[in-house]
């Protein structure tokens, strides 16, 4: 990642400070875009605010980049339940949605030329609650579906000068978890920030250029897993 030039969503949260870290790791020039300010942000790292709920901020923030070789879409409201079915304020749906997909598309919209120039990548960040769900997690789910379907689109725009990718993470945290909860996951444990990170680094490199349009899971196998309840 040498010489690269990164734009990294959210990059404030869970795993957008993985991103960061990884990302600064391999000698890349970052750029976090995020409400929050990181607590701690490497040397070769910009911080631009940004309320990624707003296309006004994002253009403003779009207008201060010169370059970019790889956007990540990882900005989201992480907390995926709202209110019970018949009581969910429109507010709040379309604060989910703006945060969690219009902001991914308007970054690639306003990024479009600069990818083009440098044969850049996208990667979104979507969820395992694109593909599954629970009560009460209408928003969240609808986003991140979305964002999938976004992800093909975008490809399909693109090609052939920019990949677009999709990474679909199940549970992952930084905090210790219960034996349970490790073992559940046929893999043995929760998901580590890290291994999001490891993915996106390998989804922007040259060894994975004919990956293109694809929603890759990381969730350690549950999605795959038939749960029943005796």
């Amino acid at each position: 990642m040498q010489n690269k030039i990164v734009i990294i969503t959210g990059s404030s949260g869970l795993i957008g400070k993985a991103l960061v870290q990884a990302f600064s790791g391999e000698g890349a020039s970052v750029i976090g875009l995020d409400k929050a300010s990181p607590s701690v942000l490497p040397s070769n790292c910009e911080y631009i605010p940004c309320d990624l709920e707003k296309p006004e901020e994002i253009l403003r923030a779009c207008e201060s980049i010169k370059k970019v070789d790889v956007l990540i879409n990882n900005a989201g409201i992480s907390n995926p339940t709202n209110s019970q079915i018949g009581t969910v304020k429109l507010q709040h749906w379309n604060k989910m949605l703006n945060t969690n997909l219009s902001a991914a598309f308007t970054l690639s919209n306003f990024l479009a030329k600069k990818l083009r120039d440098s044969k850049g990548s996208i990667v979104n960040i979507s969820s395992t609650r694109s593909l599954m769900s629970e009560p009460n997690n209408e928003a969240y789910a609808a986003c991140k579906g979305a964002l999938n379907s976004l992800t093909h689109a975008l490809m399909n725009s693109f090609a052939p000068d920019v990949n677009v990718n999709c990474i679909s993470p199940g549970w992952i945290t930084s905090d210790e978890v219960s034996d349970s909860a490790n073992n559940q996951h046929p893999s043995g444990r929760v998901g580590a920030p890290e291994d999001v990170a490891n993915l996106c680094l390998f989804l922007v490199s040259e060894k994975a250029r004919f990956i293109n349009g694809q929603n890759i899971v990381i969730d350690g196998g549950m999605t795959k897993k038939m749960i029943y309840v005796d």
